[in-house]
């Protein structure tokens, strides 16, 4: 395993633990479930683990679809162990963002709210479903189950952003 592979594994699997850690000053405040706050970025949105999971969604089957399903290249069992290693902390990282709620959802109240949470909880319950669907596929090196894995990927993000992202207002 590379050092940049290794480095990106390890800040997979200790984002979500750090930001689970209760430990009085350890952890950054929070205004709302699923808000980080940094310093010298007042008056933006900070990012959450929800966000931060999603997006290394997207990167670890970015990935793996590089190493993979390059033309012309053996991926050799090495290869296959490394990205089942990234989908692993990847399930942890999803696990952790499992327990947010998107924006959209911490505007709401009462039984709106409790409504939509169901809703965004089935959803993330797919979503990692989807992620052991896709390790067991690296681990039988199966490639045409790996693209159907990916498929239901993509199709669950879509469907996640339909239901949950903001729509961005036009100027």
């Amino acid at each position: 395993m590379s050092p940049t592979t290794g480095a990106f594994l390890l800040s997979l699997l200790l984002a979500p633990l750090a930001a689970l850690h209760q430990d009085g000053d350890a952890q950054e405040p929070r205004d709302e479930p699923g808000v980080r706050r940094s310093a010298g970025n007042e008056g933006e949105q900070e990012e959450t683990l929800l966000h931060d999971f999603m997006e290394s969604l997207d990167t670890v089957v970015f990935d793996i679809e590089d190493a993979l399903f390059e033309p012309g290249a053996e991926p050799s069992a090495e290869d296959w162990a490394r990205h089942v290693e990234a989908v692993v902390a990847l399930q942890g990282s999803g696990l952790a963002a499992k327990g947010e709620l998107p924006r959209t959802v911490q505007g709401l109240s009462g039984p709106q709210r409790a409504k939509r949470r169901v809703v965004y909880t089935r959803m993330m319950h797919e979503l990692l479903q989807a992620l052991f669907a896709l390790e067991l596929t690296l681990l039988q090196q199966d490639r045409a189950a790996y693209r159907r894995a990916v498929i239901t990927l993509e199709e669950l993000e879509s469907k996640g952003h339909e239901a949950f992202k903001p729509r961005r207002r036009r100027r």
